[in-house]
Formats: C-alpha cells, sequence, structure tokens
C-alpha cells in the first residue's frame, strides 16, 4: 500500500506561506488567512488624460488575504520599493484589470 508523503518543495511552501502571514499578522492582527499569493507583481495606474498606464513606487508580493473584521478580504502588496505597502479592501466597488 503506497502512502504519500510530503515532499521538499511542498515542505517549503508550507513554511513560506507561515511565514508569509506572520509578516502580514504583524502589518494587521485581523488577518486570519492567506488564501492566494504571487511572488511579485507591479502596479500601474489608468490616466484618463493621457489614455496610458502609469508607473506607480509600488511592487512586491501580493497576497489576497482573509481577515475577521470589515472588510473581510483585501489584497496586500508588501513593497519593495518603500516602505508603503499597498493594501486595498476587496469590496463591492473594488475594480482591477489584469494584465
Amino acid at each position: 500500500r503506497a502512502t504519500s508523503r510530503p515532499t521538499m518543495a511542498s515542505i517549503d511552501k508550507d513554511k513560506q506561506l507561515e511565514y508569509n502571514l506572520a509578516v502580514l499578522k504583524r502589518r494587521d492582527a485581523a488577518i486570519t488567512e492567506v488564501l492566494k499569493m504571487a511572488g511579485h507583481v507591479v502596479l500601474y495606474q489608468f490616466n484618463e488624460d493621457s489614455q496610458s498606464w502609469d508607473l506607480k513606487k509600488v511592487e512586491g508580493s501580493l497576497f489576497v488575504v482573509a481577515r475577521t473584521t470589515a472588510p473581510r478580504h483585501m489584497f496586500v502588496v508588501l513593497n519593495r520599493l518603500s516602505s508603503q505597502n499597498l493594501v486595498e479592501a476587496v469590496t463591492a466597488e473594488f475594480q482591477m484589470e489584469l494584465n
């Protein structure tokens, strides 16, 4: 009978998720879970006047998190370019575009 044992990659991933959750909880104690993550994102904002995308000074790891209080879900980017992280509540008004 074969048994499934965790691989080194899955152990490393679990450790990384635990570490990331601890880092996020230090910034927001209401965070309970990392739902999804991306290792690296770069933020752009659409400029209506020039009809073009402007690069913002935000890039780093992106986390979709669950919280115990409102807002119940948020996007968090731990910014590598400054000490200002991006935190966006996921509400009915939230809009984004993936490219």
